[in-house]
């Protein structure tokens, strides 16, 4: 099994399809497709198959198609269980987890925010209905399931920026550490067909645009949110 873990609002659903074409090329499963003949609909939920916390009973669900020889990706927003750590460690899990900018997070799910508002949902991202509140929401709930991330075996961690400015290179190390060997070709198409307009027509990329906060964000804003979450920015190598 392949996770594709993530920050909210920070290119998950853009890695976690990247990752599926990837597979597919080299020979493995598409998700939805095993979602589809498993019968695992209640389990790879909505467009991009999110699975939530990897625990022994998810595992279960999913070991008849990992048995019959089937390798593929799944997506979660959550931190590693005690189940998905174990795994890893066993080399029976790889994953990924991509991350961003926190600042530009901060924009991007506000904005998400005030969209779902409109359209008359009350969820976790409709409940951040100022840039300060989606600044501790970053703070308190994001930033702890990256740094739990972060340290876990057979990890590969992306930053967003990375794979907006460099694609072909970060899909080349995502192949590396999935270890299979695509052609140059096939990632250069990929990140083509993954890629600005092409990436909003499809389905769950949720394609998002970088350095919001310089546009969007006030000088104080902009201060609180370097002053609660200023030392994970320069975890995550970003400038403050």
């Amino acid at each position: 099994l392949v996770l594709s873990a993530s920050m909210e609002s920070a290119g998950s659903g853009w890695l976690f399809n990247l990752t599926n074409e990837l597979l597919k090329r080299v020979g493995c499963s598409d998700v939805r497709e095993v979602r589809e003949e498993y019968g695992l609909h209640d389990v790879l939920k909505w467009d991009n198959c999110n699975l939530g916390d990897l625990d022994e009973e998810t595992w279960a669900r999913l070991q008849p198609a990992l048995d019959d020889g089937h390798t593929f990706v799944a997506k979660s927003h959550r931190k590693p269980t005690a189940v998905a750590s174990r795994l890893c460690a066993e080399g029976r899990v790889k994953a990924t987890y991509i991350h961003r900018d926190p600042r530009d997070v901060v924009v991007s799910a506000y904005r998400r925010g005030q969209t779902r508002r409109a359209n008359g949902h009350e969820d976790s991202f409709a409940r951040l209905r100022t840039i300060d509140v989606a600044t501790g929401w970053m703070r308190f709930k994001q930033i702890p399931v990256y740094d739990a991330w972060r340290t876990q075996a057979n990890t590969m961690v992306v930053r967003y920026e990375d794979l907006s400015d460099d694609g072909v290179g970060v899909l080349r190390q995502l192949a590396q550490h999935l270890e299979v060997d695509p052609a140059d070709d096939d990632l250069a198409n990929l990140v083509s067909d993954y890629t600005g307009e092409r990436a909003r027509e499809r389905t769950g990329t949720h394609f998002i645009r970088g350095g919001r906060r310089r546009d969007e964000m006030t000088s104080g804003q902009l201060w609180r949110c370097n002053r609660l979450c200023g030392p994970a920015i320069v975890r995550m190598g970003c400038e403050l």
